[in-house]
């Protein structure tokens, strides 16, 4: 004859494990989300329309950027960066509170006309100022200033988040 103590440690033991499954099936999942609010340029109107996106897990600049210069599905909406940008480094001027972020130059290597190359960099500065708070970014290109985007958009000092 079996010990009830037996009995009684194998229903303890079932019960945890029912316990268990009944949470892995019909638990929340604690993975983190993050939304992030890409800018791209409306064609039709000459604007820019915000897009949000969630990545799984926290984000950083890296995520942000790759995910603004990989496009959006939406086809109302262009997507005009070059497929081999990329988001190099960042840092912050302290003094004049300005996050100046480095970019592959290729991201020069296009020419819309004024008024969309004006839009293709403030998609730029505002996807990356809405995600850091920064109001001035400063954009650099493989290390170096750029004082002109083809001949026509200034790009020597900070720009301002324009929304």
């Amino acid at each position: 004859m079996v010990d009830k103590k037996v009995f009684a440690g194998l229903g303890l033991v079932f019960g945890l494990l029912l316990v268990l499954a009944i949470i892995l099936v019909f638990g929340k999942s604690d993975a983190k989300k993050t939304d992030l609010t890409l800018y791209y340029i409306n064609p039709t109107d000459y604007i820019l329309e915000k897009k949000i996106v969630t990545v799984d897990g926290s984000a950083d600049l890296g995520i942000l950027l790759t995910n603004l210069f990989k496009g959006t599905d939406d086809q109302s909406l262009d997507n005009l960066f070059p497929v081999d940008v990329k988001y190099n480094s960042s840092k912050v001027d302290k003094e004049n509170n300005i996050l100046i972020v480095d970019l592959s130059k290729n991201v020069l290597a296009v020419n819309y006309g004024l008024e969309v190359n004006y839009l293709y960099i403030m998609s730029i500065i505002n996807t990356i100022g809405d995600f850091t708070n920064y109001d001035s970014i400063k954009l650099t290109f493989d290390g170096k200033d750029v004082q002109f985007f083809n001949n026509g958009l200034y790009l020597g000092d900070a720009l301002k988040r324009d929304y």
